[in-house]
């Protein structure tokens, strides 16, 4: 398969790292959304119907958003104790068409991630959850090749996940946050990771800055799918 490098920057809602300054210890709930800007690069392999995507310009970016049909991504947190639930939704839609010498490639994808999972905090665990739950994808791609076949594809799967997650906050303002899960199942692979550094301006408003790492392997009749998504990223997290 032939390599797929692409440099994007996508307006996002965390899907790896939503945290407060503070453990929630009360008996009341705590709601927490985070924006965010995610500058991800993409590498790896990719085919669809059994034609493969060409190699596309190194220096190709999305950061202009004209590429982009359509953009949706939205994280949601709720904490109450030692437990907490979490939803992300990530939806990206872009369209483009490179030359590559005599060959002109046409690439349509769409893609959406939809994460469901839960966080528990064991007494003997400080500063650090156990998280367990969900991950479900949804890809469609289209490749032309003019001159040339073409070919789409689609898939929908859904594995579970587990992980960790700590924070630990320093000198009131400062903290570090992380996060780890792997999942497998209709997939061969899915692992995210997240580093982050966080500064709290108060109890409502922190700014959450770091890098995070996606892996997603997958292989059906119509499609291929063996990508890694990282790049840093650079948020607010509102809590109420």
């Amino acid at each position: 398969m032939k390599r797929l490098s692409i440099l994007f920057a996508a307006l996002a809602l965390s899907g790896t790292l939503t945290y407060a300054d503070e453990p929630v210890t009360d008996d009341d709930w705590q709601f927490k959304l985070t924006p965010y800007v995610w500058l991800a690069g993409i590498t790896g392999d990719t085919a669809s119907d059994g034609v493969d995507l060409p190699p596309i310009n190194p220096g190709y970016s999305f950061f202009s958003l004209e590429n982009f049909d359509g953009v949706a991504f939205i994280d949601f947190t709720a904490e109450k104790g030692k437990w907490s639930a979490h939803s992300d939704l990530v939806f990206i839609s872009f369209a483009d068409t490179f030359p590559d010498g005599a060959v002109q490639s046409s690439f349509d994808f769409s893609g959406a991630t939809l994460e469901l999972s839960a966080g528990y905090q064991p007494a003997s665990w400080q500063n650090t959850k156990l998280i367990f739950g969900a991950r479900g994808v949804e890809v469609t791609m289209d490749v032309a090749l003019n001159p040339g076949p073409s070919g789409s594809g689609s898939a929908s799967f859904v594995d579970p996940i587990i992980g960790v997650q700590y924070q630990q906050t320093f000198a009131n303002k400062w903290g570090v946050a992380a996060r780890g899960d792997i999942g497998s199942g209709s997939s061969e692979l899915m692992f995210n990771a997240g580093l982050a550094g966080t500064y709290s301006f108060d109890d409502t408003f922190m700014l959450l800055f770091g890098y995070r790492y996606l892996k997603m392997e997958f292989e059906d009749s119509d499609l291929l799918l063996d990508l890694s998504l990282q790049g840093y990223s650079i948020g607010f997290q509102f809590a109420w």
